[in-house]
């Protein structure tokens, strides 16, 4: 070919690839940095993760609001003020207490908004997995799933749309576990070819389409968290699950069982080694018993109560680990350095208990002892409701009620000013803590043989009603929920009944309260 039209024809080829690269640059948004081929980046509202699309902290739990840490699972919350839900007044929630943790809940209701699926028109055309059916869950298909990331599995779940917002668009989509996430562990949500009302498929929001669509943006902030976000999109894949079809996608780190448990661990162990007990995993007793004041003693005839012989009251010398001279409401941990409970030299608080001796024990037929825990803010005299007195006498069962101090009738004052304020809301959980201890030194003292046995209220002609080899548990509603996390950490039982709907308070307490 003639050297000329070569010439000719590679001038013209470049000549066009001249034109249409200054075509495509000149329409190309330029970035703040001038960098060519890339878009502007979403807003980034400090504390708000730019991938929620309506609210900030949502979706929820996120580790967006986590940091990298020396921790069991290598996270730790770090919420911002900024960034926390306000009250009338505009106060946010103190976050202080919520950043000592490694994770989120193991129980966590999972919260996110999601602009057109926030009515049950549309809930019903998504097709999410409902409480009726949890076998659909792993369903192929199925519009809202949660993966383990670790390995690949889905987890449980079922979803409903927050029935007590009053508007759709405060309408929030909650999927709940099915059984609890394992601590420890880290988890991916997806969310997959919603819909609205009409049928039609819902867009996703454009901070995630970004991420999903591989658009890079001039943001250095933004760009931060690709690589983090592809790495999601690839252990989905693995998972059958394709970007192409997701609507959202975010992941979570559940907290370590140290995390959880070592505020409520150091003061058991620490309680109890004043005892002289030190060994709290051979469901043995060993050391002294609490000591412990009998206040009142009842006895019934048969008439009076066909299945209590004996009511018997009184109170448990417990130590106290708050920050306040004898327990009260309001009262806090005071942390140290190393984030346990400091105590106040010889605090102590006197835990109220009830017992019902049943008519069926004898000297013979000694009662097996049980705790019970009561419900909502009740308190200990729950114990002589008669579904309670009646178990104990057609099994031969003693029951002794203790208060769950932090949520029993007399924190209900506080529980308001909580309700005001929820930065307030640890002096609840805290309290709490210290009822749980309060429940383990009452058994202790169940069958300790220098604890009730030995009192002549629990005796009849000098011979011990009470059965000291094993101690149980028995709890409804509250005592349900809240004995489940007792079981784990008492080291005198293992055997309890949870009952009248044991599950977590999130999603208890909107379908009964």
């Amino acid at each position: 070919m003639d050297r000329a039209v070569v010439a000719g024809r590679l001038t013209a080829v470049l000549l066009i690839a001249a034109g249409l690269a200054a075509t495509c640059a000149a329409s190309a948004p330029a970035s703040a940095g001038g960098h060519p081929w890339r878009v502007p980046a979403p807003e980034i509202v400090p504390g708000c993760d730019p991938i929620g699309t309506a609210r900030c902290l949502q979706p929820w739990p996120n580790d967006y609001f986590t940091r990298r840490a020396r921790t069991l699972t290598g996270r730790q919350v770090s919420l911002t003020e900024q960034a926390m839900p306000r009250n009338r007044n505009g106060v946010p929630i103190a976050s202080a207490d919520y950043n000592l943790a490694d994770g989120f809940s193991p129980g966590q209701t999972i919260v996110v908004k999601v602009p057109g699926l926030d009515t049950p028109a549309a809930f019903a055309r998504t097709g999410p997995v409902p409480v009726t059916d949890l076998e659909r869950a792993y369903d192929r298909r199925a519009p809202v799933v949660v993966i383990n990331a670790r390995t690949h599995r889905r987890h449980l779940i079922w979803a409903e749309l927050d029935s007590n917002a009053t508007t759709a668009e405060a309408t929030a989509l909650l999927i709940h576990p099915g059984v609890n996430f394992r601590e420890g562990e880290r988890y991916i949500v997806a969310l997959r070819n919603l819909r609205g009302a009409d049928g039609k498929r819902l867009h996703a929001g454009r901070a995630f389409r970004l991420y999903r669509d591989g658009v890079k943006t001039d943001s250095r902030a933004f760009e931060r968290r690709r690589r983090h976000m592809d790495s999601l999109f690839r252990t989905l894949r693995r998972a059958d699950i394709d970007r192409r079809d997701l609507y959202l996608a975010w992941d979570f780190t559940v907290a370590s069982g140290r995390s959880l448990s070592e505020r409520m661990l150091s003061i058991r162990d620490r309680a109890f080694a004043e005892l002289g007990d030190t060994n709290l995993r051979d469901l043995k007793v060993g050391g002294a018993s609490p000591r412990f004041s009998v206040d009142r003693v009842i006895d019934y005839t048969p008439d009076q109560q066909p299945d209590v012989a004996r009511r018997v009251e009184g109170t448990v010398t417990v130590p106290c680990f708050l920050n306040t001279v004898g327990c009260p409401p309001g009262a806090r941990f005071d942390l140290g350095p190393d984030g346990l409970p400091r105590r106040i030299p010889g605090n102590t608080y006197d835990a109220r208990f009830v017992c019902n001796i049943p008519r069926s024990a004898t000297p013979d037929a000694p009662a097996r002892p049980s705790l019970y825990g009561h419900g909502l803010f009740g308190d200990a005299g729950e114990a002589g409701a008669e579904n309670v007195e009646q178990l104990g006498n057609e099994n031969n069962v003693l029951v002794c009620a203790a208060d769950w101090i932090g949520m029993a009738e007399e924190d209900v004052p506080n529980a308001v000013q909580i309700l005001l304020d929820l930065s307030r809301f640890p002096s609840l959980s805290d309290r709490l803590q210290q009822g749980f201890l309060d429940f383990m030194f009452v058994g202790r003292t169940m069958i300790h043989p220098a604890g009730f046995a030995s009192h002549p209220a629990f005796q009849r002609d000098g011979r011990s009603l009470v059965d000291t080899r094993r101690l149980f548990y028995y709890g409804n509603s509250q005592g349900g929920i809240a004995g489940g996390a007792l079981t784990a950490v008492a080291p005198d039982f293992d055997r309890s009944v949870l009952y009248v709907g044991a599950m977590n308070y999130s999603l208890l307490l909107n379908r009964s309260v």
